[in-house]
């Protein structure tokens, strides 16, 4: 099962970071490749089972995802997995904690096993630099846009 994992430190309060980063309607703002959220206005991302609909680019492509929320522990984790079809699922941890001047994040991402041949050389080689790129630039623009404090504060 490919995993990859990052961790970055914030120069913004916690509980504010954490309020903004779980809230679907930002997502688009920081998430990398995420184009946008289906149906904003009524998508909560609160407790667990809830699904958010979103679009997302892989290659130039527009495809649809969701992302179901399994746990959620206000200020401190999130856990949830993303559907793409005809992808494997991609399952997510965010794990936030305080630091002396914000707080720091640590990001988990793993997939299910392939049960090809194929499948399983595209999890080995392909899927661990795609999930590691992405996460990346997602922390990238978190990091320039909590530079600039909250958004919207």
């Amino acid at each position: 099962m490919p995993q990859v994992t990052s961790n970055r430190e914030f120069p913004v309060p916690r509980k504010e970071a954490f309020e903004y980063v779980t809230d679907p309607k930002t997502w688009p703002t920081f998430y990398s490749n995420l184009i946008e959220i289906t149906d904003p206005e009524s998508t909560a991302f609160g407790k667990p089972g809830d699904t958010v609909s979103f679009v997302y680019s892989i290659l130039g492509r527009r495809v649809n995802a969701t992302a179901t929320l399994q746990e959620i522990v206000y200020g401190e984790v999130v856990r949830h997995t993303v559907k793409i079809e005809g992808l494997p699922d991609v399952h997510q941890e965010w794990e936030y904690s305080d630091t002396d001047d914000g707080f720091a994040v640590r990001v988990t991402m793993n997939t299910d096993e392939s049960t090809s041949l194929f499948g399983k050389t595209i999890d080995r080689f392909v899927v661990p630099k795609a999930l590691q790129r992405d996460l990346e630039r997602t922390l990238e623009n978190m990091e320039a846009m909590f530079a600039l404090g909250i958004p919207g504060e």
